[in-house]
C-alpha cells in the first residue's frame, strides 16, 4: 500500500515534468535563437548607420573601425557581390552553420536600395547556450523529482499508517478485542472509516455482552425450575411436573427479552397471588433442607404496574439466596407501604458480612456466581421498582413498588 502510493505520486510528478519540460525546452531553444536574431538585426542597423552612399569599399573599411560599428559584418552591392567583409562572395550563398541576418541599404534621398548588410553568428554558440539552459532545466527537474520522492514517501507513510492501524484494529475485533475509537488522522475518509469501525465495535461489544449476560442469567435462573421439575418427577407428581416444565421456556424467553431490551409492556397486576405462587414453589426445597418458609401477605394490597415474569425471577433469586446462605426460618412479607407495596425477604441466618454490604449487588461478586442479586435488581428497576438491602444483620431485602393509580 505504502509503496503503491509513493510510486503513484512519483509517477505523476515525472509525467508532469515530461509534459511540461519538452515544450519548455523547445520554447527555450526558440528564445535563444530569437534573441540572437534580434542582436544581429541591431548590429546590422548599427553598420548601416555608419555607411555612406554611394558604397565605397575604402569608406566601408573606415566605417568598420568606428567604436560603435559591429565586430563583423559584410556589405554587398545591388547585384549581390561582396564589397567588404568576411562573408561569402555572393549574398545568396547558403551557410547552414551560421545564423544570418541581411538588411537593405537605402539611399536616404531617393530611398533606392543600393546594397545589403549581412551579419552572421555561428549556430554553435547559440546551441551551447541552449544546452546550458537545458542542463539547468534538467537539474531543476531532477531536484523537483527528488522533492517529489521525499514527499511521496512521507505522504505514503502518513496515509498508510492509519490504514494499517485500522486493519490491526479490525483483526483484534475479529479476535474478540474491543478498543476505543482511533485518534483523528486529519484524512476525512479515514476518519469516517475509523468512526464507523468504532461504532460497529461498540455495537458488537454490546451485543456480545448482552448475549453473555443472557447465557449467565439464563443458566442461573434455570436451576430453580429444573430443580423443581426433577423433584416433581422423582415424586411422580405428573401435574406438578407439567407445570414446572413450562417454567424453563418462560424463563429463557424473559431473560432473552431482557438481554435484547425487548421486555413486554408492564401490566397492572395483583402482587399477592404472584408472591403466594412463588413461595409455594419453594416450600418443598425448604422442607427438604429442614428449613421453614413463612409467608405473610396483606389482604388489601394495591395493584402495581410490573411484569409478572420479573417479579417471579426476583423472588426466586431472594429465596434461593436465603436457602443457600441463610439459616433458620425464612420470612416473606408482602405489605402495604405509604404510596406503594413492599415485598420483604429475611431469615435468621448470620446476615451479610460488613465488607460485602457495599458490593452485594455487584455482578460476579461474592462466594457464589454473583449473578442473582444483580439480575434481580435489574429486573425490579426495569419495572420501576427498587431492590435494596434493608438490614444486613438479618439479610433483609426489600422490593419496593409504587402503587398504580390506574384501574
Amino acid at each position: 500500500m505504502k509503496n503503491r502510493i509513493a510510486r503513484t505520486i512519483v509517477g505523476v510528478t515525472a509525467l508532469i515534468i515530461v509534459l511540461l519540460g519538452v515544450p519548455l525546452a523547445i520554447v527555450t531553444q526558440r528564445f535563444y535563437e530569437s534573441r540572437a536574431t534580434v542582436e544581429l538585426q541591431r548590429s546590422a542597423a548599427q553598420a548601416i548607420a555608419e555607411l555612406t552612399v554611394p558604397l565605397d569599399p575604402a569608406a566601408i573599411a573606415d566605417a568598420a573601425t568606428e567604436p560603435d560599428a559591429p565586430d563583423d559584418f559584410s556589405v554587398y552591392d545591388r547585384s549581390g557581390t561582396k564589397l567588404y567583409g568576411t562573408g561569402p562572395d555572393r549574398l545568396d550563398g547558403d551557410d547552414a552553420d551560421q545564423l544570418v541576418v541581411s538588411s537593405p541599404i537605402t539611399d536616404r534621398d531617393t530611398e533606392v536600395v543600393v546594397g545589403t548588410v549581412r551579419v552572421s553568428r555561428p549556430r554553435s554558440g547559440i546551441d551551447a547556450e541552449v544546452r546550458r539552459a537545458w542542463a539547468l532545466m534538467a537539474l531543476a527537474a531532477l531536484g523537483g523529482l527528488g522533492v517529489a520522492i521525499f514527499i511521496a514517501r512521507w505522504e505514503a507513510a502518513r496515509l498508510a499508517a492509519p490504514i494499517a492501524d485500522l486493519a490491526a484494529r479490525a483483526e483484534r475485533i475479529g479476535s474478540g478485542g474491543y478498543e476505543s475509537a482511533a485518534a483523528p488522522t486529519g484524512v476525512a475518509e479515514l476518519d469516517t472509516l475509523a468512526t464507523a469501525l468504532a461504532v460497529s465495535t461498540q455495537r458488537l461489544d454490546e451485543l456480545v455482552t448482552r448475549e453473555r449476560e443472557f447465557s449467565a442469567n439464563a443458566s442461573h435462573q434455570l436451576r430453580t425450575p429444573l430443580a423443581g421439575l426433577r423433584v416433581s418427577l422423582e415424586r411422580g407428581d405428573v401435574t406438578a411436573a407439567a407445570i414446572e416444565a413450562d417454567r424453563p421456556a418462560a424463563t429463557v424467553d424473559h431473560m432473552l427479552s431482557l438481554a435484547r431490551d425487548s421486555l413486554p409492556v408492564a401490566d397492572l397486576i395483583a402482587l399477592g397471588p404472584i408472591v403466594d405462587a412463588a413461595t409455594g414453589r419453594w416450600q418443598q426445597p425448604y422442607t427438604t433442607a429442614g428449613r421453614q418458609l413463612d409467608i405473610v401477605i396483606d389482604v388489601e394490597l394495591p395493584a402495581i404496574r410490573a411484569r409478572r415474569g420479573s417479579i417471579d425471577q426476583a423472588i426466586d433469586v431472594l429465596l434461593d439466596n436465603s436457602l443457600r446462605y441463610g439459616a433458620g426460618t425464612t420470612r416473606v412479607t408482602a405489605r402495604v407501604a405509604p404510596g406503594g407495596v413492599v415485598v420483604q425477604v429475611d431469615d435468621d441466618g448470620p446476615g451479610i458480612e460488613p465488607a460485602r454490604i457495599e458490593s452485594i449487588f455487584d455482578r460476579h461478586d461474592g462466594t457464589g456466581t454473583g449473578i442473582g442479586l444483580s439480575l434481580a435488581r435489574t429486573l425490579v428497576e426495569a419495572d420501576g421498582g427498587r431492590l435494596l438491602l434493608a438490614d444486613a444483620d438479618h439479610a433483609e431485602f426489600r422490593m419496593v413498588f409504587a402503587a398504580s393509580t390506574n384501574t
